[in-house]
């Protein structure tokens, strides 16, 4: 897998996730004035995420670093310096997906 094809699938899985949450909260705003017990925002966005990550860390040898990054990390907006680091105290810069990928390429 090159860097620019990994670069756009965790963009894609950004801007998947982004949409999902707008949806959310335009549904959560006008929720009384939509009758349907049964709307749930989430199901209006068909997004394929876990599978994704799941396939991105087959394909990278990675063991849960890809998943942190996007859920627990947002994308590497709420990285900050010392968040994550090597067994023997080396800081691990995950602060954008280029970083994420020279880590994985690394570490391979």
């Amino acid at each position: 897998m090159t860097k620019e094809k990994f670069m756009e699938i965790i963009g894609r899985l950004e801007a998947a996730e982004n949409l999902q949450h707008k949806v959310a909260v335009a549904v959560r705003q006008y929720n009384n004035l939509i009758h349907n017990d049964c709307l749930e925002p989430y199901g209006l966005v068909v997004s394929h995420e876990f599978l994704v990550i799941d396939l991105l860390s087959e394909i990278m040898n990675d063991d849960g670093l890809i998943e942190w990054f996007c859920y627990d990390l947002d994308y590497g907006k709420k990285y900050y310096p010392g968040c994550i680091t090597e067994d023997d105290g080396t800081e691990i810069d995950l602060s954008s997906t280029e970083k994420l990928w020279k880590y994985l390429k690394g570490n391979n």
